[in-house]
């Protein structure tokens, strides 16, 4: 499940809709989502948490949860989740010699279980961008700075696409 196609879905509860989607919540230490941040109302609304666990299928723009009952309210845990840096889209992401790889723009995760198959990293200006894939396995842990990751030395394995986009 793609994390961009992921946000600003709707959340439903056994035909009670909970939200929108607003934030994927990440493992500090291992690359496995551990659950949602859901808004009820469009901006302002109180804020609910869903654990990966309670996910039940994303079909379209809609998100399917087991149970309303079992869904937090996450309001008063919102900026301890933010303090502690468990989110990942838009962050810097290093090697483990502490480079600069790129800013994590999207990543896909298995629905089921929560792992994370693969970040996707954009470095550069908007009419000169650099596209990079890394594995899910090269995770190593989110620190306040960025996200690292531990690629192998002199083994290039990531899907490079430089790109030249003409700013219209």
């Amino acid at each position: 499940m793609r994390v961009l196609a992921l946000l600003k879905s709707d959340c439903y509860a056994k035909k009670k809709t909970i939200g929108r989607i607003v934030e994927v919540i990440v493992s500090v230490n291992k690359p496995r989502v551990i659950g949602i941040v859901v808004r009820k109302g469009i901006v302002g609304g109180k804020l609910y948490f869903v654990s990966v666990e309670n996910i039940v299928k994303m079909e379209g723009k809609i998100l399917y949860t087991k149970n309303y009952h079992e869904i937090s309210q996450a309001e008063n845990n919102v900026e301890k989740i933010y303090r502690s840096g468990l989110l990942v889209m838009g962050r810097v992401a290093y090697d483990k010699q502490k480079n600069r790889l790129g800013r994590i723009v999207d990543f896909d995760f298995d629905e089921d279980s929560g792992w994370i198959n693969r970040f996707s990293v954009d470095k550069g200006l908007a009419w000169w961008r650099q596209s990079k894939i890394l594995p899910g396995r090269y995770f190593v842990e989110i620190r306040k700075n960025g996200v690292y990751f531990d690629v192998p030395d002199g083994l290039e394995v990531l899907k490079e696409s430089a790109e030249l986009e003409l700013a219209v």
